[in-house]
């Protein structure tokens, strides 16, 4: 994408569901450009090689430092731009179902959304962003998830704050995160639809 012109034609690439071989990627980006796309919006959930935290249901599909920058270098062989997404309000679930970070979902019984009254949880997303923004550092954008947090709903009513205004504070913080990383930030629209 080399032009701001340029209209961004892009898949979805989320790695809860499909682990790729590295022998695989080039294949794959080789592949994707011969479709025209220009642009990877890539998940990668627990397959991120997150510094710190130990939360791969599947220790075997963690892409390690090398083929994270093999994936990126080869992308971009392919003038493919890899967009990282980490979530950070709802689909938490690869985090919060472990029991070291279950305490900071808001329902524990359905552990998807961060709880936005605790300052560590918090705390730890933005730290997951910030090493995900870092290991991008020729991405122009980040996206930020902040889609089907339905827990946020009942966080407003224990907070009794409404569920917007929750949503946007958090919002602002990210932005801050983003911005300070050099990142244009990019949300899912469906809790401002709702």
């Amino acid at each position: 994408m080399s032009s701001e012109r340029t209209p961004i034609i892009g898949i979805h690439l989320d790695l809860k569901g499909t682990a790729f071989k590295p022998s695989y990627l080039p294949e794959l980006m080789a592949d994707l450009a011969a479709q025209g796309i220009n642009a990877v919006l890539v998940e990668y959930e627990d397959a991120f090689p997150f510094d710190g935290l130990d939360i791969a249901y599947d220790k075997d599909t963690v892409f390690s430092k090398e083929t994270l920058a093999r994936f990126r270098a080869e992308a971009a062989r392919h003038g493919i731009a890899i967009i990282p997404l980490q979530q950070c309000l709802g689909h938490l679930e690869y985090l919060f179902r472990w029991k070291k970070y279950a305490k900071f979902a808001e329902d524990r019984t359905y552990p998807s959304t961060l709880s936005l009254a605790d300052e560590q949880g918090k705390a730890l997303v933005k730290a997951m962003l910030r090493q995900v923004i870092a290991a991008h550092p020729e991405s122009r954008y980040v996206h930020l998830g902040m889609d089907e947090a339905h827990g946020l709903h009942q966080a407003a009513a224990r907070l009794n704050r409404p569920v917007l205004a929750l949503f946007i504070a958090w919002l602002h913080e990210l932005i801050d995160v983003c911005e300070a990383g050099g990142k244009t930030p990019i949300i899912w629209s469906d809790m401002l639809e709702d």
